[in-house]
């Protein structure tokens, strides 16, 4: 071969070489721009599956306890369930002077809790599905009797009592009790007068 053809040669593979390498950075960087571009995707896609997630447990969080609350709800029970006939003495005094309760017929109040003009409160009958049905207040209600922490018959905390300025009080055997007309009856089941007197639960409501 001539020294001519050799040396064109040469230079071709020179500039072979160059486009090669120029080829190669392109490609280099046109991986690295793909590679960037996935890493940018699987990130969002991350973010976007834990958002997802978060949101999902707090939704389930608060399906399970919307779930309980209506179990709660639902399911309470009856406060007593069965055939009851239960007893509590009564006694009212206005200033001083015993105000006895009394009606016409010989069946006061509500079925359920009531009085026979024998100062003792009678509650009798079959499920008691709210406590608040043999409360004191209920019997009083079922009279059409006024009476709260503040007032007893037609007596109001201030009026005039022997002179001074009367409060209701009030006394579960002899104790002073604060509930009032919320007080809740006991379940005394003695049945006979005289021993329901003594055996009972006395309630003692003054206004003086």
């Amino acid at each position: 071969m001539q020294p001519e053809n050799i040396e064109n040669n040469n230079e071709a593979k020179k500039e072979f070489t160059s486009h090669e390498k120029n080829e190669l950075k392109k490609q280099q960087k046109e991986q690295q721009q793909q590679k960037q571009q996935r890493a940018g995707s699987n990130k969002s896609t991350t973010k976007k599956i834990m958002k997802y997630s978060i949101v999902a447990i707090v939704l389930i969080g608060i399906v399970i306890g919307i779930v309980s609350l209506l179990k709660t709800v639902k399911s309470p029970g009856p406060y007593y369930k069965g055939a009851y006939h239960w007893h509590s003495s009564i006694k009212i005094s206005i200033c001083g002077q015993a105000s006895p309760l009394r009606c016409s017929n010989n069946h006061c109040g509500a079925n359920a809790i009531h009085h026979h003009n024998d100062d003792i409160i009678h509650m009798e009958g079959n499920t008691i599905y709210n406590k608040n049905e043999i409360s004191l207040g209920r019997f009083f209600q079922g009279l059409n009797i006024p009476f709260s922490e503040t007032q007893i018959i037609d007596k109001k905390n201030g009026d005039l009592c022997n002179g001074k300025p009367g409060k209701v009080l009030m006394y579960v055997n002899k104790v002073p009790n604060l509930e009032f007309q919320n007080f809740i009856l006991n379940q005394c089941n003695t049945q006979e007068t005289s021993a329901v007197r003594q055996v009972c639960e006395k309630i003692e409501i003054r206004f003086e």
